[in-house]
């Protein structure tokens, strides 16, 4: 009997017209670490730029965070995690929205038995 350790991967591709997993070969997966893994993507379009906001579960923190990494043209790939949300509870499902010129996020955090808009 071994130990089993939950972890997800997500992975993204360049926009197509058609069925999405008709050919999985064209997706960029982004590789976890030691540390922890990403889940629940979710590409936010600002100003030309293309932004990935996604959960982080870290080991450490025994949680989950919110990280986001802009899309670098230069090198085609997103890059550079860096850390945006981190609550005492955990947090997931980066739901990012516009609305009246604001920008807004919605993650889940049920842990916090509250609605989390920032």
């Amino acid at each position: 009997m071994g130990l089993k350790i939950e972890t997800w991967t997500i992975a993204y591709r360049a926009k197509k017209q058609g069925l999405i997993l008709k050919d999985l070969n064209d997706f960029t997966i982004i590789k976890n670490g030691r540390k922890g893994w990403y889940a629940d993507p979710f590409l936010f379009e600002y100003e030309d730029d293309t932004y990935l906001f996604a959960e982080y579960f870290s080991y450490k923190l025994r949680r989950g965070i919110i990280v986001c990494s802009k899309y670098d043209k230069l090198k085609d790939k997103f890059d550079k995690y860096k850390e945006i949300i981190s609550e005492a509870y955990h947090l997931s499902y980066p739901f990012v929205f516009k609305y009246n010129d604001e920008i807004y996020m919605m993650p889940e955090a049920n842990e916090s038995k509250n609605i989390v808009c920032l």
